[in-house]
């Protein structure tokens, strides 16, 4: 059987995450991210919370509008 992880999205340096996340937040995604996926949010290496992503990975970079839905907020 193999292991199912949540793909990781980093958010860049900025303040308190409050509401979704916008394709300029984004620093890094690891893993596939596919429509309608929960993914885990961190930032600075700190596990910030959850997320239902709302795009394909490609379309967390260059394009201006929300990417996810922020879920869950540690």
């Amino acid at each position: 059987a193999t292991e199912q992880t949540l793909a990781e999205v980093h958010l860049v340096e900025g303040p308190k995450l409050e509401g979704d996340i916008f394709s300029p937040m984004v620093d890094k995604v690891h893993g596939d991210v596919r429509i309608g996926d929960e993914i885990l949010v961190f930032r600075a290496g700190e596990l910030l919370g959850s997320a239902r992503s709302l795009a394909s990975k490609w379309e967390y970079f260059g394009s201006p509008g929300m990417v996810a839905k922020t879920k869950h907020r540690l």
